[in-house]
């Protein structure tokens, strides 16, 4: 394991094939997250509101974190656009500026892409590893697959269950890849 403690795997799986229950020293646990806490507020056209807040992973991945930090400095949110995510939630594209370089995944033991987590999405056509500057995932589902792959930035820490609102809202008619409203979204950092 990171921590440098060692797992004796042949005990392990005898404690398994023996049937003595679970092996909770061995499920990973996730990390905590110890950055500022984000408030992503999203207004559809209709009037609805919908908050949630995260907080950074600021020690775990230090570059995407104070990636995210700039962008909502320069107010790069009020150009995002809103979108549904395969995973519940959420995906917010259009933050990038014309000389933003790719992010690097920083993979980090215990920042796992459960529901709740805020992370980056592969750049398209980019090189193994590259993240776009400009799209995050807001993850309302479990998405392990994307575990050493994608950087989990921030954790929920209130408003989760607006992922699973924002999943069960209508999509257009004609492209069922965006809402049927239009979302203007903010960012800011909590007091």
């Amino acid at each position: 394991l990171e921590d440098g403690q060692p797992v004796d795997m042949l005990t392990a799986l005898g404690k398994r094939v023996a049937g003595l229950g679970e092996l909770a020293e061995l499920e990973p646990v996730m990390a905590e997250p110890t950055g500022p806490v984000v408030i992503f507020t999203l207004t559809a056209s209709s009037g609805d509101t919908y908050d949630v807040s995260y907080q950074l992973f600021s020690e775990q991945a230090p570059l995407a974190t104070a990636h995210l930090l700039q962008k909502i400095e320069a107010g790069a949110f009020e150009n995002g656009i809103v979108s549904p995510a395969p995973q519940a939630g959420f995906q917010l594209d259009g933050l990038a500026a014309d000389d933003d370089a790719p992010l690097q995944v920083e993979r980090v033991w215990g920042c796992f892409h459960a529901s709740g987590t805020l992370c980056t999405v592969l750049e398209s056509g980019g090189d193994p590893g590259q993240q776009s500057a400009g799209k995050l995932q807001f993850l309302g589902a479990d998405l392990y697959s994307q575990d050493g792959i994608t950087t989990v930035i921030g954790k929920v820490v209130s408003g989760e269950e607006v992922l699973q609102t924002l999943a069960d809202l209508d999509r257009s008619a004609d492209a069922p890849n965006k809402f049927a409203a239009e979302f203007k979204i903010s960012a800011k950092l909590a007091e």
